[in-house]
Protein backbone atom coordinates (compact mmCIF):
# COMPACT_ATOMS: atom_id res chain seq x y z
CA UNK A 1 0.00 0.00 0.00
CA UNK A 2 2.85 2.67 1.28
CA UNK A 3 4.31 1.55 -2.33
CA UNK A 4 0.71 2.47 -4.27
CA UNK A 5 0.94 5.79 -2.58
CA UNK A 6 4.38 6.85 -3.36
CA UNK A 7 4.10 6.06 -7.18
CA UNK A 8 0.51 8.25 -7.25
CA UNK A 9 1.86 11.24 -5.36
CA UNK A 10 3.99 12.23 -8.09
CA UNK A 11 1.10 11.79 -10.71
CA UNK A 12 -1.24 13.75 -8.35
CA UNK A 13 1.37 16.48 -8.37
CA UNK A 14 1.73 16.61 -12.25
CA UNK A 15 -1.71 16.48 -12.43
CA UNK A 16 -2.38 19.50 -10.52
CA UNK A 17 -2.34 23.06 -12.26
CA UNK A 18 1.05 25.81 -10.62
CA UNK A 19 -0.55 28.47 -8.75
CA UNK A 20 0.65 30.44 -11.43
CA UNK A 21 -1.44 28.93 -14.01
CA UNK A 22 -4.72 29.37 -12.43
CA UNK A 23 -6.81 32.47 -12.43
CA UNK A 24 -9.10 33.75 -9.60
CA UNK A 25 -12.12 32.44 -9.87
CA UNK A 26 -15.04 34.38 -7.87
CA UNK A 27 -16.57 32.73 -4.95
CA UNK A 28 -19.96 32.84 -6.19
CA UNK A 29 -18.79 32.65 -9.97
CA UNK A 30 -21.16 32.24 -12.82
CA UNK A 31 -24.46 31.86 -10.36
CA UNK A 32 -27.70 33.80 -9.80
CA UNK A 33 -28.49 35.61 -6.67
CA UNK A 34 -31.56 37.83 -5.75
CA UNK A 35 -30.96 40.17 -2.77
CA UNK A 36 -34.33 41.97 -1.27
CA UNK A 37 -33.95 45.65 0.17
CA UNK A 38 -31.12 45.84 -2.06
CA UNK A 39 -31.18 49.78 -2.84
CA UNK A 40 -29.18 50.97 0.52
CA UNK A 41 -27.11 49.75 3.49
CA UNK A 42 -26.41 46.37 4.12
CA UNK A 43 -28.55 45.00 0.96
CA UNK A 44 -26.61 47.59 -1.46
CA UNK A 45 -23.50 46.37 0.31
CA UNK A 46 -24.23 42.69 -0.10
CA UNK A 47 -25.23 43.05 -3.92
CA UNK A 48 -21.74 45.10 -4.32
CA UNK A 49 -20.11 42.17 -2.63
CA UNK A 50 -21.56 39.45 -4.71
CA UNK A 51 -21.18 41.25 -8.03
CA UNK A 52 -17.28 41.31 -6.82
CA UNK A 53 -17.42 37.75 -6.54
CA UNK A 54 -18.37 36.61 -9.61
CA UNK A 55 -22.73 36.56 -8.96
CA UNK A 56 -25.08 37.83 -11.41
CA UNK A 57 -27.43 39.81 -9.05
CA UNK A 58 -31.43 41.07 -9.32
CA UNK A 59 -32.40 43.73 -6.96
CA UNK A 60 -35.53 43.93 -5.03
CA UNK A 61 -36.81 47.18 -3.74
CA UNK A 62 -39.58 49.49 -3.40
CA UNK A 63 -37.40 52.34 -4.08
CA UNK A 64 -36.58 52.42 -8.02
CA UNK A 65 -34.02 54.64 -7.94
CA UNK A 66 -31.89 53.35 -5.57
CA UNK A 67 -31.68 49.73 -7.02
CA UNK A 68 -31.09 51.94 -10.39
CA UNK A 69 -27.92 52.96 -8.63
CA UNK A 70 -26.84 50.23 -7.28
CA UNK A 71 -27.49 48.03 -10.49
CA UNK A 72 -25.45 50.54 -12.02
CA UNK A 73 -22.15 49.53 -9.62
CA UNK A 74 -23.00 45.53 -9.96
CA UNK A 75 -22.91 45.96 -14.24
CA UNK A 76 -19.62 48.07 -13.48
CA UNK A 77 -18.02 45.45 -11.32
CA UNK A 78 -18.74 43.17 -14.60
CA UNK A 79 -21.67 40.99 -14.32
CA UNK A 80 -25.35 41.77 -15.38
CA UNK A 81 -28.12 43.30 -12.77
CA UNK A 82 -31.73 43.04 -12.73
CA UNK A 83 -33.79 45.84 -10.87
CA UNK A 84 -37.23 44.80 -9.83
CA UNK A 85 -38.95 47.81 -8.34
CA UNK A 86 -41.04 45.03 -5.24
CA UNK A 87 -43.01 44.73 -2.96
CA UNK A 88 -42.59 41.58 -0.58
CA UNK A 89 -45.45 41.84 1.09
CA UNK A 90 -47.66 41.15 -1.89
CA UNK A 91 -47.35 37.92 -3.20
CA UNK A 92 -48.11 38.48 -6.86
CA UNK A 93 -44.88 41.02 -7.08
CA UNK A 94 -42.69 38.62 -5.68
CA UNK A 95 -43.60 35.92 -7.73
CA UNK A 96 -43.38 38.71 -11.01
CA UNK A 97 -40.09 39.08 -9.41
CA UNK A 98 -39.30 35.24 -9.74
CA UNK A 99 -40.33 35.14 -12.92
CA UNK A 100 -38.57 37.52 -14.63
CA UNK A 101 -35.18 36.53 -12.83
CA UNK A 102 -35.73 33.10 -14.52
CA UNK A 103 -36.56 34.39 -17.82
CA UNK A 104 -33.35 36.47 -17.66
CA UNK A 105 -30.96 34.14 -16.00
CA UNK A 106 -32.76 30.63 -16.28
CA UNK A 107 -31.81 29.97 -12.76
CA UNK A 108 -31.50 30.87 -9.35
CA UNK A 109 -29.26 29.63 -6.86
CA UNK A 110 -29.07 32.28 -4.23
CA UNK A 111 -31.60 34.20 -2.09
CA UNK A 112 -30.67 36.83 0.63
CA UNK A 113 -33.64 37.89 2.44
CA UNK A 114 -32.52 41.32 3.01
CA UNK A 115 -35.33 43.46 3.08
CA UNK A 116 -36.58 44.85 6.41
CA UNK A 117 -38.21 48.17 8.51
CA UNK A 118 -38.59 49.94 11.70
CA UNK A 119 -41.22 52.19 13.25
CA UNK A 120 -39.80 52.99 16.72
CA UNK A 121 -42.54 53.38 19.37
CA UNK A 122 -43.24 52.72 23.34
CA UNK A 123 -44.67 49.51 23.82
CA UNK A 124 -47.84 50.89 25.63
CA UNK A 125 -48.10 53.48 22.11
CA UNK A 126 -47.17 50.75 19.59
CA UNK A 127 -50.51 51.05 17.02
CA UNK A 128 -51.72 47.59 15.51
CA UNK A 129 -50.68 49.32 12.07
CA UNK A 130 -47.05 49.60 12.95
CA UNK A 131 -46.97 46.27 14.51
CA UNK A 132 -48.67 44.63 11.19
CA UNK A 133 -46.07 46.86 9.24
CA UNK A 134 -43.13 45.43 10.39
CA UNK A 135 -44.43 41.67 10.39
CA UNK A 136 -45.50 41.96 7.06
CA UNK A 137 -41.95 43.07 6.01
CA UNK A 138 -39.56 41.62 8.44
CA UNK A 139 -41.34 38.29 8.19
CA UNK A 140 -44.40 37.53 5.95
CA UNK A 141 -41.96 39.05 3.24
CA UNK A 142 -39.21 36.98 4.11
CA UNK A 143 -41.43 33.51 4.40
CA UNK A 144 -42.97 34.78 0.90
CA UNK A 145 -39.75 34.85 -0.95
CA UNK A 146 -38.54 31.85 0.70
CA UNK A 147 -41.82 29.68 -0.75
CA UNK A 148 -41.58 31.75 -3.88
CA UNK A 149 -37.84 30.41 -4.49
CA UNK A 150 -37.62 27.24 -3.44
CA UNK A 151 -39.32 25.43 -5.83
CA UNK A 152 -36.67 26.50 -8.57
CA UNK A 153 -33.91 25.71 -6.02
CA UNK A 154 -35.62 22.14 -5.43
CA UNK A 155 -35.80 21.33 -9.51
CA UNK A 156 -32.21 21.97 -9.50
CA UNK A 157 -31.26 20.23 -6.25
CA UNK A 158 -29.02 23.63 -5.42
CA UNK A 159 -29.75 26.68 -3.47
CA UNK A 160 -28.23 29.16 -0.85
CA UNK A 161 -30.75 31.42 1.30
CA UNK A 162 -29.25 33.52 3.70
CA UNK A 163 -31.95 35.78 6.03
CA UNK A 164 -30.93 38.50 7.69
CA UNK A 165 -31.87 38.31 11.23
CA UNK A 166 -31.25 40.58 14.43
CA UNK A 167 -29.35 40.42 17.70
CA UNK A 168 -32.36 42.14 19.12
CA UNK A 169 -33.98 38.39 18.30
CA UNK A 170 -32.54 37.51 21.75
CA UNK A 171 -34.86 38.92 24.16
CA UNK A 172 -31.87 41.93 24.26
CA UNK A 173 -34.44 44.83 25.71
CA UNK A 174 -34.47 47.27 23.09
CA UNK A 175 -37.24 50.46 23.95
CA UNK A 176 -39.31 51.05 20.92
CA UNK A 177 -38.81 47.73 19.28
CA UNK A 178 -41.36 45.41 20.59
CA UNK A 179 -42.76 44.62 16.74
CA UNK A 180 -39.74 44.49 15.23
CA UNK A 181 -37.87 42.20 18.12
CA UNK A 182 -40.90 39.84 17.55
CA UNK A 183 -39.84 39.68 14.14
CA UNK A 184 -36.70 38.87 13.88
CA UNK A 185 -37.08 35.82 17.00
CA UNK A 186 -39.56 34.19 14.14
CA UNK A 187 -36.93 34.67 11.55
CA UNK A 188 -34.58 32.39 13.55
CA UNK A 189 -37.11 30.01 14.26
CA UNK A 190 -38.35 30.48 10.05
CA UNK A 191 -34.60 29.91 9.66
CA UNK A 192 -34.54 26.59 11.12
CA UNK A 193 -37.69 25.06 10.04
CA UNK A 194 -36.64 26.02 6.51
CA UNK A 195 -33.12 24.54 6.65
CA UNK A 196 -34.73 21.30 7.94
CA UNK A 197 -37.59 21.57 5.18
CA UNK A 198 -35.08 21.95 1.66
CA UNK A 199 -31.82 20.80 3.11
CA UNK A 200 -32.40 17.09 1.82
CA UNK A 201 -32.56 18.89 -1.98
CA UNK A 202 -29.29 20.59 -1.46
CA UNK A 203 -30.58 23.97 -0.35
CA UNK A 204 -28.81 25.11 2.98
CA UNK A 205 -30.51 28.05 5.05
CA UNK A 206 -28.99 30.00 7.16
CA UNK A 207 -29.33 33.52 9.21
CA UNK A 208 -27.22 36.66 10.55
CA UNK A 209 -27.67 38.46 13.14
CA UNK A 210 -26.06 42.23 12.82
CA UNK A 211 -25.44 43.94 15.85
CA UNK A 212 -25.28 48.00 15.77
CA UNK A 213 -23.85 48.75 12.11
CA UNK A 214 -23.78 51.89 10.81
CA UNK A 215 -27.00 52.41 8.44
CA UNK A 216 -29.80 55.60 8.28
CA UNK A 217 -32.05 52.91 8.91
CA UNK A 218 -30.86 51.96 12.00
CA UNK A 219 -30.65 55.56 13.56
CA UNK A 220 -34.15 56.55 11.83
CA UNK A 221 -36.12 60.07 13.57
CA UNK A 222 -33.10 59.96 15.99
CA UNK A 223 -31.60 63.28 16.69
CA UNK A 224 -27.92 63.83 16.00
CA UNK A 225 -27.24 64.03 20.13
CA UNK A 226 -29.16 60.61 20.56
CA UNK A 227 -27.11 59.38 17.84
CA UNK A 228 -23.70 59.88 19.38
CA UNK A 229 -24.77 58.60 22.61
CA UNK A 230 -25.83 55.47 21.08
CA UNK A 231 -22.99 55.29 19.25
CA UNK A 232 -20.59 55.70 22.16
CA UNK A 233 -22.62 53.52 24.35
CA UNK A 234 -22.63 50.65 21.02
CA UNK A 235 -18.99 51.26 20.91
CA UNK A 236 -18.02 49.94 24.69
CA UNK A 237 -20.28 47.33 24.43
CA UNK A 238 -18.30 45.42 21.98
CA UNK A 239 -15.28 43.54 22.47
CA UNK A 240 -13.82 44.86 18.91
CA UNK A 241 -14.41 48.66 20.29
CA UNK A 242 -16.08 49.78 17.14
CA UNK A 243 -19.44 49.90 15.49
CA UNK A 244 -19.94 47.31 12.43
CA UNK A 245 -20.29 48.49 9.34
CA UNK A 246 -22.64 47.12 5.79
CA UNK A 247 -19.36 45.64 4.69
CA UNK A 248 -18.94 43.30 8.27
CA UNK A 249 -21.83 41.55 7.72
CA UNK A 250 -21.91 41.27 3.85
CA UNK A 251 -18.59 39.40 4.51
CA UNK A 252 -20.81 36.90 6.45
CA UNK A 253 -23.46 36.43 3.99
CA UNK A 254 -20.99 35.80 1.16
CA UNK A 255 -19.31 33.09 3.09
CA UNK A 256 -22.97 31.71 3.55
CA UNK A 257 -24.27 32.04 0.18
CA UNK A 258 -20.78 30.42 -1.04
CA UNK A 259 -19.96 26.67 -1.56
CA UNK A 260 -18.06 26.99 1.46
CA UNK A 261 -20.50 26.17 3.53
CA UNK A 262 -22.48 23.49 2.36
CA UNK A 263 -22.41 21.59 5.92
CA UNK A 264 -23.80 24.74 7.69
CA UNK A 265 -27.83 24.58 8.30
CA UNK A 266 -30.32 26.13 10.11
CA UNK A 267 -27.74 28.36 12.01
CA UNK A 268 -28.15 32.13 13.11
CA UNK A 269 -24.48 33.45 13.25
CA UNK A 270 -24.16 36.74 15.03
CA UNK A 271 -21.94 39.78 13.30
CA UNK A 272 -22.10 42.31 16.23
CA UNK A 273 -18.35 42.73 17.43
CA UNK A 274 -18.80 40.64 20.40
CA UNK A 275 -21.47 42.08 21.75
CA UNK A 276 -20.57 42.03 26.18
CA UNK A 277 -24.45 42.19 27.10
CA UNK A 278 -25.04 38.80 25.21
CA UNK A 279 -22.36 36.79 27.26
Amino acid sequence: MRGNRERMWPEFLEATPSSKETMYMGRLEGKVAIVTGAGRGIGAEIARTFAREGADVVLASLIREEIDQVAEEVRHAGRAALPVQTDITVKVEIAIMVQRTHEEFGKIDILVNNAGTIRPADFLETTEEDWDAIQAVDLKGLFLCTQAVAPHMIRQRYGKIVNVSSMAANGWYMPGYASYCAAKAAVNNLTKYTARELGEYGINVNAVAPGEILTALTYQGQSTEEVEKKLKNSRAMTMVKRIGEPKDVASLVLFLASDESTFIAGETISVDGGRIDRM
